[in-house]
């Protein structure tokens, strides 16, 4: 080969090698500027964990085997969480949403609400015979954390819909997740005191509510903003009537009884935070 021909190959190589060299420093600042510019905007990426705790920063790096890198805020080193403690990741630079398939996103410590709907399955107060009624339930409270939640609400519970047997009760309730796996075991507690009225069609003179508890255990089948649950649990619930009842002999009798309504319940609700 002869030494122009060496010349010429030399030359091309260093064509190509400098076009590379080129790109690079064009791109370098490129990268660097788009990930500055992220944390100058306050966008980072979520990075919830098993425990509950949030990171922020950018992620560099995620394989659900291993491990995920995280850039921190403030041009920190990089900080690497093995996989097995990440929970979600909530992507805020453009790379799109990704949850862990193998574990429910945690509820967030905040405001939640939740809408359920239920059967009551028990005896009815005349005849013992069994009866099944629909329930409804709102409450609306405040997460400390995934396992510990207080809240507040309200419901219709109609016992015995043939008799007008419907107690309304105001309750406080405390809520939680208890496994970490998707869905996860969640446990509910409701205490209050149920309101009862006359009913004039059902012959309900005059009524009185009492105090309702309803212990319950169920599955979180979880959700970006919203949760969905079912659960088994049983309510009692006391509650007084008074009917205006006319004999065969035409008098007429008040007949009073008072119920202590034991009801085991399966309910279906949906929680938005």
């Amino acid at each position: 080969m002869q030494p122009n021909q060496f010349q010429e190959k030399g030359a091309s190589f260093l064509v190509i090698v400098n076009g590379f060299l080129l790109l690079f420093a064009l791109a370098f600042p490129l990268c660097a500027a788009s990930q500055s510019n992220a944390s100058e905007s306050g966008v980072f990426d979520e990075i919830y964990l098993s425990d509950g705790t949030m990171l922020r920063g950018i992620v560099q790096r995620y394989d659900e085997s291993t491990f995920l890198e995280l850039l921190l805020p403030g041009g920190s080193p990089s900080v690497f969480v093995p996989a097995h403690l990440v929970r979600r990741v909530n992507r805020q630079t453009g790379i799109g949403y990704l949850n862990s398939k193998k574990a429910l996103p945690p509820l967030d410590r905040g405001l939640y609400q939740i809408c359920s709907a239920g059967l009551m399955g028990g005896t009815t107060s005349w005849y013992g015979d069994l009866i099944v009624g629909p329930a409804l339930d709102y409450s609306a409270g405040f997460f400390l954390d995934r396992h510990f939640a207080l809240g507040l609400g309200f419901g219709v519970h109609m016992y015995n819909t043939s008799a007008g047997e419907t107690v309304y009760p105001l309750f406080l309730e405390t809520r939680g997740i208890l496994t970490q796996t998707k869905p996860a075991l969640y446990y509910a507690a409701a205490f209050g005191y149920g309101f009862a009225f006359a009913d004039e069609i059902n012959l309900i003179v005059s009524a009185e509510g009492g105090p309702m508890i309803h212990p319950s255990l169920g599955l979180n089948f979880g959700g970006k903003d919203y949760h969905f649950h079912v659960d088994f649990g049983l309510r009692l619930q006391n509650a007084t009537w008074e009917r205006n009842l006319t004999s065969v002999q035409g008098s007429t009798d008040i007949r009073r009884q008072s119920m202590r309504y034991m009801r085991f319940v399966l309910r279906l609700g949906l929680m938005l935070q």
